[in-house]
């Protein structure tokens, strides 16, 4: 599908509580850092660097809501951010994310429109994700 496609398809942001919103959005770019341990050394110039997986991305999103309620409709989607569970967007070009939201900047000074800027990390859905015992690590613990 081409780009032009999925931008047709629009940004669906479905927040904690399970209510639908769907502004309209401006994209913005997606921050990808990793777990990485720095390690120093007495006596030894610079830094040993273990990198290991990737941390859920970040993204800055912008998207408005506009018209003759854009303020009511502001004020519910306010109320709605208010619960803790993760969001879940269905946004054109990145796909189906798992976010949570510990930001948003409401601007209101413009006439006709909300614009809501919204800091999003991407989340794995389990508290503590299960590990595997190799046979060998298993032996050696019994």
């Amino acid at each position: 599908m081409s780009w032009i496609e999925q931008i047709k398809n629009g940004l669906v942001i479905t927040t904690g509580d399970g209510k639908i919103w769907t502004p309209l959005f401006f994209d913005a770019p997606i921050t990808e850092e990793f777990n990485v341990a720095e390690f120093m050394f007495p006596n030894i110039e610079g830094t040993l660097v273990k990198k290991s997986e990737s941390k859920g991305r970040r993204h800055t999103i912008d998207f408005h809501f506009q018209g003759d309620d854009h303020l009511d409709v502001y004020e519910q989607f306010r109320l709605s951010t208010k619960d803790k569970r993760p969001w879940i967007i269905s946004h054109p070009m990145h796909g189906q994310l798992t976010v949570q939201v510990p930001s948003l900047t409401y601007d209101t000074t413009g006439l006709n429109i909300t614009k809501i800027t919204a800091s999003l990390i991407e989340t794995i859905t389990e508290d503590a994700p299960k590990s595997s015992i190799g046979a060998k690590n298993q032996i050696a613990k019994d």
